[in-house]
């Protein structure tokens, strides 16, 4: 049995109240505090003085980024990027000239995709559903293995597994681009070092055609190291190597500056991005046309993954969710009892399509759930093991807020989290920590992506 709040305080030295406190600041439990080293509970005591104030941040960062007309300069990354290149050019050639060759290490600049040779990462997607994911007694805190890559800059905010050679990954860092392992890990290379933003946040790949992935680049959550993108990239080709498949910009899309998800349909036509500024839509071909189609800021995006037509998508910071039955050209408010507020995270359950989770940040999380494909919801009871209403995603549910429902033989299997990661079984009724943010052999806290 868990401890109550009052032995808990008495255990540790602390007052009740910090005790509330720090399992809802925290996103975690009782059962977790008990055990904290005294190092991490001062670390996280102290941390109670400076609440998180994202949108003040988001909002001071943009007024730094005007210039002196108060506008955000456009393209101005990107002309970065030309101005440096031309810097290179003229290195290479200063150099042919003194030396008559240049050397290989700026030759091998201009080379595209793979740096790790002939590969094909972007068939990373299969027309039929994956086998059955095998069974297991279940993730405890301590029992994660870290798989790396160790030499990436920045959050990991996407991750993309082969459906068949689960050996075989991409993931994309908000500090350093793209990176490819095909050995389920143990060696991790870098996709395109010279991209010209590396801030990448999201990935996603064409359903219909495997040679064709999209990242979105640019952070819009908020947080204080937050790093500015600079559009959508595609990658399209073959096999890739020195001439091969390459990163494309999609020029289109250059003003805009953090891409939270992407969602492309069942049948590859329709491509949408959630934004600061409202979801963006394109359905040529070529990606040179987009259209917004609603203005709301938005933090995540997801198409059904069976029906074209269909598709969901959840609010930045208003507590809002939407529906759309037309591919995404108009979208529709969610309904639900009471009110919603903060970052709304949403995932269809693979078994079934028909049910939608969404993780709303007020409250510290709460979970709600729809039987009608995302058009309503009703909330579930996210019980701890002490019979109290789990707050899973602490006061960080801005930030880290995280939601999978991807097991294809068991629609009630859910996992979620924020500072922590939490399993359910039971489709959100009761709810366990499965890792923990102070422990050195549990995976480390703040979570954004869930893949299996």
């Amino acid at each position: 049995m868990a401890l109550s709040d009052d032995a808990l305080a008495t255990k540790r030295g602390l007052s009740i109240e910090m005790v509330q406190l720090l399992r809802q600041t925290r996103g975690t439990s009782n059962d977790s505090l008990e055990v904290v080293p005294d190092g991490a509970l001062r670390r996280a005591l102290r941390r109670l003085n400076y609440p998180d104030l994202a949108r003040a941040r988001q909002q001071h960062l943009l007024k730094q980024s005007r210039g002196d007309n108060g506008q955000v300069p456009v393209h101005a990354l990107a002309r970065a990027v030309q101005q440096v290149t031309a810097m290179r050019a003229g290195a290479v050639a200063r150099s042919v000239q003194t030396r008559g060759a240049a050397p290989r290490s700026l030759q091998s600049l201009g080379a595209g995709l793979p740096v790790l040779g002939a590969m094909s990462p972007l068939a990373l997607i299969a027309a039929a559903p994956a086998p059955p994911l095998a069974r297991t007694a279940g993730l405890a805190p301590t029992r994660w293995q870290w798989l790396g890559p160790g030499n990436v800059g920045g959050r990991t905010r996407a991750i993309v597994i082969h459906p068949t050679s689960p050996q075989r990954m991409l993931v994309a860092s908000a500090g350093g681009g793209v990176w490819f392992t095909e050995n389920g890990g143990a060696r991790w290379d870098p996709v395109d070092d010279f991209m010209a933003n590396l801030a990448v946040t999201c990935l996603a790949v064409d359903p219909v055609n495997p040679n064709l992935v999209y990242a979105g680049t640019g952070e819009g959550f908020g947080n204080g190291d937050a790093l500015r993108g600079g559009g959508i990239f595609r990658i399209t080709g073959g096999t890739g190597g020195a001439g091969g498949s390459t990163w494309q910009s999609i020029a289109a899309t250059k003003t805009f500056t953090a891409i939270n998800r992407i969602g492309v349909s069942r049948n590859g036509k329709t491509v949408l991005a959630a934004t600061p500024e409202g979801i963006k839509r394109s359905t040529d071909a070529a990606r040179n046309v987009w259209t917004s189609v609603l203005a709301s800021p938005v933090a995540d995006i997801k198409c059904h993954p069976l029906l074209s037509s269909r598709a969901v998508a959840g609010g930045l910071g208003n507590g809002q969710a939407w529906f759309s039955s037309n591919s995404g050209l108009s979208w529709k408010l969610a309904t639900h009892a009471g009110a919603w507020s903060g970052r709304v995270e949403l995932a269809y359950a693979r078994k079934n399509p028909n049910i939608v989770y969404a993780s709303v940040e007020g409250e510290g999380g709460s979970l709600w759930r729809s039987t009608d494909g995302g058009k309503t919801y009703l909330r579930r009871r996210a019980l701890g093991t002490d019979g109290r209403a789990a707050a899973y995603l602490g006061d960080q549910g801005w930030y880290g807020n995280v939601l999978w429902a991807g097991d294809p033989s068991d629609e009630n299997l859910v996992i979620l989290g924020g500072v922590n990661l939490w399993r359910s079984s039971d489709g959100g009724d009761t709810v366990a920590e499965i890792s923990t943010w102070w422990d050195g052999d549990s995976v480390h806290a703040d979570h954004h992506a869930i893949v299996a």
